[in-house]
Protein backbone atom coordinates (compact mmCIF):
# COMPACT_ATOMS: atom_id res chain seq x y z
CA UNK A 1 0.00 0.00 0.00
CA UNK A 2 1.37 3.39 -0.79
CA UNK A 3 0.18 6.81 0.01
CA UNK A 4 0.84 9.64 -1.47
CA UNK A 5 -0.87 13.50 -1.04
CA UNK A 6 -2.20 16.00 -3.80
CA UNK A 7 -2.17 19.69 -3.23
CA UNK A 8 -5.46 19.63 -1.53
CA UNK A 9 -4.11 17.21 1.02
CA UNK A 10 -6.44 14.50 -0.24
CA UNK A 11 -4.79 10.78 0.07
CA UNK A 12 -4.58 8.88 -3.20
CA UNK A 13 -4.05 5.26 -1.49
CA UNK A 14 -2.65 2.77 -4.64
CA UNK A 15 -2.41 -1.24 -4.25
CA UNK A 16 0.97 -2.27 -4.51
CA UNK A 17 2.27 -6.18 -5.84
CA UNK A 18 1.75 -8.21 -3.19
CA UNK A 19 -0.79 -6.47 -0.85
CA UNK A 20 -3.28 -8.30 0.75
CA UNK A 21 -7.07 -8.26 -0.40
CA UNK A 22 -8.79 -6.00 2.28
CA UNK A 23 -12.63 -7.51 3.05
CA UNK A 24 -14.12 -4.70 4.79
CA UNK A 25 -14.16 -0.30 5.42
CA UNK A 26 -13.13 -1.32 8.78
CA UNK A 27 -9.74 -2.95 8.28
CA UNK A 28 -9.13 0.06 4.98
CA UNK A 29 -9.28 2.74 7.47
CA UNK A 30 -7.05 0.53 10.18
CA UNK A 31 -4.57 -0.19 7.10
CA UNK A 32 -4.14 3.28 6.06
CA UNK A 33 -4.11 4.71 9.70
CA UNK A 34 -1.40 2.13 10.00
CA UNK A 35 0.50 3.42 7.89
CA UNK A 36 0.74 7.12 8.44
CA UNK A 37 0.95 6.89 12.02
CA UNK A 38 4.38 4.98 11.00
CA UNK A 39 4.94 7.84 8.86
CA UNK A 40 4.54 9.84 12.09
CA UNK A 41 1.16 11.02 12.21
CA UNK A 42 -0.99 11.04 15.40
CA UNK A 43 -4.28 9.24 14.18
CA UNK A 44 -7.41 7.15 15.27
CA UNK A 45 -9.86 5.77 13.33
CA UNK A 46 -13.17 6.68 14.83
CA UNK A 47 -17.25 6.28 13.33
CA UNK A 48 -18.08 9.90 12.36
CA UNK A 49 -21.76 9.36 14.03
CA UNK A 50 -20.04 8.03 17.74
CA UNK A 51 -17.53 11.03 17.49
CA UNK A 52 -20.35 13.66 17.74
CA UNK A 53 -20.80 14.42 13.89
CA UNK A 54 -24.46 14.66 11.91
CA UNK A 55 -22.69 12.53 9.11
CA UNK A 56 -23.24 8.44 9.15
CA UNK A 57 -20.38 7.50 7.49
CA UNK A 58 -19.10 4.50 9.01
CA UNK A 59 -15.40 5.18 9.52
CA UNK A 60 -12.97 8.37 9.36
CA UNK A 61 -9.28 8.99 10.26
CA UNK A 62 -9.04 11.67 12.57
CA UNK A 63 -6.04 13.65 14.35
CA UNK A 64 -6.05 13.48 18.27
CA UNK A 65 -6.10 17.04 18.83
CA UNK A 66 -9.17 17.14 16.99
CA UNK A 67 -7.16 18.97 14.21
CA UNK A 68 -8.20 17.70 11.01
CA UNK A 69 -9.71 14.31 9.65
CA UNK A 70 -9.35 12.20 6.04
CA UNK A 71 -12.67 10.38 4.67
CA UNK A 72 -14.47 9.15 2.46
CA UNK A 73 -16.63 11.32 0.24
CA UNK A 74 -18.66 8.54 -1.56
CA UNK A 75 -19.27 6.27 1.19
CA UNK A 76 -23.08 6.39 0.19
CA UNK A 77 -22.64 4.98 -3.08
CA UNK A 78 -19.82 2.65 -2.26
CA UNK A 79 -17.55 0.99 -0.32
CA UNK A 80 -13.90 2.14 0.07
CA UNK A 81 -12.78 -1.78 0.75
CA UNK A 82 -14.10 -2.81 -2.62
CA UNK A 83 -12.72 -0.08 -5.12
CA UNK A 84 -9.32 -0.47 -3.50
CA UNK A 85 -9.75 -4.17 -4.60
CA UNK A 86 -10.99 -3.69 -7.75
CA UNK A 87 -9.15 -0.37 -9.07
CA UNK A 88 -6.38 -0.65 -7.16
CA UNK A 89 -6.69 2.70 -5.79
CA UNK A 90 -8.50 5.04 -3.57
CA UNK A 91 -9.60 8.43 -2.44
CA UNK A 92 -9.65 9.79 1.35
CA UNK A 93 -10.75 13.84 1.28
CA UNK A 94 -9.42 16.14 3.70
CA UNK A 95 -11.30 18.45 6.48
CA UNK A 96 -10.02 20.68 8.55
CA UNK A 97 -12.29 20.52 12.16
Amino acid sequence: MRITQDEFKHLLIEKEEGDKRIYTESAFFYAVKKLLNEQGYDLVKRNMEKDGHMMSAPYYLRDRKWRYCWYDKYYAISDIAKEYNLNGKAILNYHEL
